[in-house]
């Protein structure tokens, strides 16, 4: 046969085998989705089909000194050639350091390195003869643009020139596994963004959640379960209106609606969930469409637990209420007081006087109707009081006490309306630090309300006041069986002046004024309520440090009373009933008490300062029918001028505090520096139900305050009590 013919043919079949080796590699390059475990499959399937001595494939990397070196990564050898020897030194070969840098430069650039080795620089050939290397191919593997390694396939028995087709081959080979390497690399970063984004969404303390394209939950994380209180095998399959109270399914319908329909790609809303076994939480929602190309194929979103946050914010909300009342009622009170001091006192006046015996009645409802304005005052006043130690008289605090007692008041009343009143109190409870007067006030406000609840149901009324021990706080708690409380009035019961019932159930403040006082003894009162299962009302006290019993709620000491020899206290006012008339005791006649033989004819020389003239003239008259010589100022400066000009001391000198120029508090402490002789006793009258001058004239002079308005048998009360100590 003719030699051309021959080494045509050899050519022709040798071109085959490698075309037939390519396709093989290409192909499984394509379908694998890790290379390594093909490589030394796809070295002898290439070196086969080439008929080369050896394959190879070897991968790029740097050292720690940023040199670039190149590690075997794969090698395939023909029979009776020997393989590259492995050692420590061989893994890592410094491609520049070895005389490589061609190779290195070429490859950087996309090139080949190719033909017979004595063509190649010395420094290549020393190397490159010790494994009887005659002919070579290397080509450059590539990843995403970058160098990544190089293919390689060695002759070690011709000096072979290498072919167009064999070059082309080796390349195409060196591209399939150059894209096979950046698909497995794309994915690894994918599968680890996937696994970080997923214990990022598993340790997410958000509900994060999937629906499909029917609403119903495709996918949950654990946040989730905690939330509605259900295992995801449980939740996923469920339809979102499932979770949802029902008064907000439509209006969740008509928002999730609008995402998956594409009229709004993310929308953000809040919704009450109903979760085991019947509790409502407030959650936010966060909704944004899912997106295949241009088809919504569902909806994922995000929800947060709302519920105490926005207890807390209607708190401060409330507080922030509160406190704007109490602004004004410091304006105001002062200014309903004054008046209503004068009218109260003319009216009872007119109402002993024999001659218009037959106007009684009429005197009478309008001296009630004024007390029950200054009720409304006096609440006024409580929900104004700011929350310091010196505003309150705050001491070790029994609450299972406090609640007897509270009860003892209310438990007539109750049992005649056929009220069934259940108590469980906590034994061994600690005791909280508080004023125990203010607290009773609360439990009675809370009974109140019970009462007027249970008396929607006509029979089986009930009432039950619990006190226990939650951690560091005392709780106490109100429960009646009463209709409940609808969930659209629930947000405003704490408001003041917000009431659903009539006008002979009260304004509204009894509730405004237990939050209030609760508020000041740094605890919380919250709401239960729900028809079926009545009204039930938790108060939360912080128990008593005992580590500092004299420490206040702000854990500051509280400051000690100067004592005054022989000062009345001012716990011996009168106080007012339940039903805000004067008491038996404060009701009786008391004669006008001075020493004997002094003053104008032995009659008790009174002073009386006020800056209003009905009060003025109310005092006067009064007190004259009572036996007392007065004389009035209308202000600071003109009682100094009164004072002076007198011919004898003054028994009582009766000052309002709150007076325009020279105030009370100014005037008192004149006289007693200048004219510590002119004046026996002293005693004050405000209206002014916030300034803290009250509390500090009493326990920095041990004066006697009587508060406006007043009966004019308080005020008879407190003179005999001061007058009667000489």
């Amino acid at each position: 046969m003719d030699p051309t013919l021959c080494e045509l043919r050899s050519r022709l079949t040798r071109a085959e085998d490698l075309l037939a080796a390519v396709g093989t590699c290409t192909r499984r390059l394509a379908w694998t989705s890790r290379w390594e475990r093909c490589a030394s499959h796809i070295m002898e399937t290439l070196g086969k089909g080439a008929d080369a001595s050896r394959a190879y494939l070897f991968r790029n990397g740097q050292d720690a000194d940023g040199t670039v070196v190149s590690t075997p990564a794969c090698e395939w050898t023909a029979e009776g050639v020997r393989p590259r020897r492995r050692s420590r030194r061989m893994d890592r070969i410094p491609v520049v350091g070895v005389g490589f840098a061609r190779w290195a430069t070429l490859m950087e650039a996309g090139e080949v390195v190719e033909g017979p080795v004595h063509r190649f620089p010395e420094s290549e050939r020393r190397i490159l003869n010790r494994r009887n290397v005659r002919s070579l191919l290397a080509v450059p593997v590539g990843v995403d643009g970058c160098w990544w390694g190089f293919l390689g396939l060695e002759d070690c028995r011709t000096e072979r020139i290498w072919s167009d087709a064999e070059r082309h081959a080796l390349l195409g080979v060196s591209a399939a596994l150059g894209a096979a390497i950046s698909r497995q690399l794309a994915g690894n970063t994918l599968r680890e963004r996937e696994r970080r984004y997923r214990g990022l969404i598993e340790s997410s303390p958000y509900a994060v959640w999937i629906l499909d394209g029917e609403g119903r939950f495709a996918e949950v994380n654990p946040a989730v379960e905690a939330l509605v209180r259900r295992s995801s095998d449980e939740i996923v399959g469920l339809h979102f209106e499932d979770l949802l109270a029902p008064e907000d399914q439509g209006r969740a319908r008509d928002v999730l609606g609008r995402v998956m329909s594409g009229h709004a790609g993310s929308l953000e809303g809040e919704f009450r969930i109903v979760r085991p076994p019947r509790e409502r939480r407030l959650v936010l929602v966060a909704a944004t469409a899912m997106r295949e190309g241009s088809t919504i194929v569902g909806v994922h979103g995000i929800s947060r637990d709302i519920t105490d946050e926005r207890r807390r914010d209607e708190h401060v909300r409330r507080t922030q209420r509160l406190a704007s009342l109490g602004t004004l009622t410091s304006g105001v009170a002062h200014e309903l007081n004054n008046p209503l001091t004068a009218i109260v006192g003319m009216t009872q006046l007119l109402r002993d006087d024999p001659a218009l015996a037959h106007h009684r009645p009429m005197l009478e409802t309008v001296v009630r109707e004024a007390r029950r304005t200054s009720r409304i005052v006096t609440d006024l006043r409580q929900l104004a009081r700011k929350s310091q130690d010196e505003d309150a008289d705050h001491g070790e605090v029994d609450l299972n006490e406090v609640a007897t007692h509270a009860l003892r008041v209310r438990r007539y009343a109750l049992e005649t309306q056929s009220t069934r009143v259940d108590s469980r109190f906590a034994p061994d409870l600690p005791r909280i630090r508080g004023d125990q007067g203010r607290l009773v006030q609360v439990i009675l406000n809370l009974l109140v309300n019970a009462e007027q609840a249970v008396q929607e149901m006509p029979m089986g009324r009930r009432i039950e006041v619990r006190t226990r021990r939650n951690g560091s706080h005392a709780m106490l708690e109100v429960h009646d069986n009463g209709p409940g409380i609808p969930a659209e009035h629930q947000e405003r019961i704490f408001d003041p002046f917000w009431t659903t019932k009539g006008a002979e159930a009260g304004v509204g403040l009894g509730l405004s004024l237990c939050h209030s006082i609760v508020a000041d003894h740094a605890g919380s009162i919250q709401l239960d309520s729900g028809a079926g299962r009545g009204t039930r009302f938790v108060v939360r006290l912080p128990l008593m440090d005992r580590r500092d019993p004299g420490k206040g709620r702000n854990g500051m000491k509280r400051p000690e009373a100067p004592s005054a020899e022989g000062a009345p206290s001012v716990e011996g006012a009168p106080r007012e009933s339940a039903s805000g008339e004067p008491s038996q005791e404060s009701s009786r006649e008391t004669p006008a008490a001075g020493p004997e033989g002094e003053g104008d004819s032995g009659r008790t020389r009174i002073l009386a300062v006020d800056d209003e003239p009905g009060i003025r003239q109310l005092l006067r008259t009064h007190l004259e029918r009572q036996g007392h010589l007065v004389v009035v100022a209308a202000d600071g400066a003109e009682a100094l001028r009164r004072i002076r000009e007198a011919d004898g001391p003054f028994d009582l000198v009766l000052s309002d505090l709150r007076m325009p120029g020279m105030d009370g508090e100014e005037l008192l402490r004149r006289i007693a520096e200048d004219h510590p002789d002119a004046v026996r006793h002293l005693a004050a009258m405000t209206g002014d139900v916030t300034s803290p001058t009250v509390d500090r004239i009493v326990k920095e002079w041990g004066v006697e305050v009587i508060r406006k308005p007043f009966d004019l048998q308080e005020l008879d009360a407190l003179i005999h009590r001061i007058l009667g100590s000489d």
